[in-house]
């Protein structure tokens, strides 16, 4: 992921942060990548609460499927 999506800040001024990051994919890093994707940008859509973006966000997410 690219500094966008950590450095995104809340009206306060407040970054997103990587253990927000951390806590989504412990918590969803089950789910099909397209839907970790998904569920990342809204909660840092959440977290900023209309708060203007001000850099890219770029995400890349690979996965290992077990057996392979």
């Amino acid at each position: 992921m690219t500094d966008g999506v950590f450095e995104y800040e809340n009206p306060a001024g407040e970054q997103f942060g990587e253990s927000r990051v951390r806590e989504i994919i412990r918590a969803h890093g089950g789910e099909p990548m397209a839907r970790l994707v998904e569920r990342t940008v809204q909660a840092v859509e959440q977290f900023a609460d209309g708060a203007p973006q001000k850099d890219d966000m770029t995400i890349l997410l690979v996965g290992r499927r077990p057996g392979r």
